[in-house]
């Protein structure tokens, strides 16, 4: 598996993928669209150094967050629920939170998916 895998989301060896290439996956995705808009609206708007720190680690935490609910959600819901094409993911092999962890995990059972999901990345 080489870094052009892990950017692309697909890793060749799902066996080497676990919870960090996947949060590394997630947070230069989505995670990094939103820091960037948030970073540009504090440089427009004449803000702190602080202040883009603050947003810059809440819109990192939006970014993570809402990739995680995408991915629960594309093997949890039907296309008509969501009123988009689900099961894609899985279709084309990429690393998802499915297929990281167990389900109870996520939903509160004490596992290290929920425990990680609280850490560091998202303190702000």
């Amino acid at each position: 598996m080489d870094n052009a895998d892990v950017r692309r989301g697909n890793p060749t060896n799902h066996k080497d993928a676990g919870l960090e290439r996947l949060e590394f996956i997630h947070l230069h995705k989505t995670a990094a669209l939103l820091e960037a808009a948030a970073v540009i609206g504090v440089i427009m708007g004449g803000g702190t150094d602080e202040e883009m720190e603050k947003l810059r680690k809440y819109a990192r935490c939006i970014g993570l967050l809402f990739q995680v609910v995408d991915d629960i959600l594309d093997v949890t819901k039907s296309t008509e629920e969501l009123g988009k094409s689900t099961g894609n993911d899985a279709i084309a092999g990429k690393l998802t939170v499915s297929k990281v962890a167990w389900f109870g995990e996520i939903e509160g059972t004490g596992g290290e998916t929920e425990k990680r999901s609280r850490g560091a990345a998202c303190r702000v």
